[in-house]
């Protein structure tokens, strides 16, 4: 078994499972704010502006916040949607099962040919480098063969 592809494939996969992870994480930190921002928003589109300069803020900071937790959802809805955190999640997920799978390829054959195996974890990365969700383009449905 060659060291070096074990130790790339290893490398490899923690860095995908630190960026899967990171993703996701971005994913419903964007979707946690925007929820308690429309919230906080909605209470404070009820409540009296004129009972505000008592904690500080006065009429202009009143409306002010308001203003900026009105527009937050839909910014972060924008930010969410151009840079696609749940997709790049699972675009490293995706990736790091590839390489998980060439990794106990080589653990568990009895005579592994590196040679082939890094042959086919260069074409696993250069297919996925295709599949890469770019910054800012558009989400798109997944298109099922055969049907053309």
């Amino acid at each position: 078994m060659s060291q070096e592809l074990v130790g790339e494939l290893s490398k490899e996969i923690d860095h995908c499972q630190v960026w899967a992870r990171r993703n996701y994480n971005y994913a419903h930190l964007v979707f946690g704010i925007t929820v308690m921002a429309s919230f906080i928003a909605a209470i404070l589109i009820g409540s009296n502006a004129k009972d505000w300069p008592e904690v500080g803020l006065g009429e202009t900071g009143f409306r002010i916040l308001l203003t900026a937790l009105t527009a937050m959802p839909a910014a972060l809805l924008l930010i969410n949607n151009t840079l696609r955190f749940e997709e790049r999640s699972k675009w490293f997920w995706r990736k790091c099962r590839k390489a998980q799978r060439l990794l106990r390829k080589m653990r568990d054959s009895r005579n592994p040919d590196p040679e082939v195996l890094s042959d086919e974890f260069s074409k696993i990365s250069e297919e996925m480098e295709n599949e890469w969700p770019a910054f800012g383009s558009s989400p798109s449905q997944p298109k099922k063969t055969g049907l053309d």
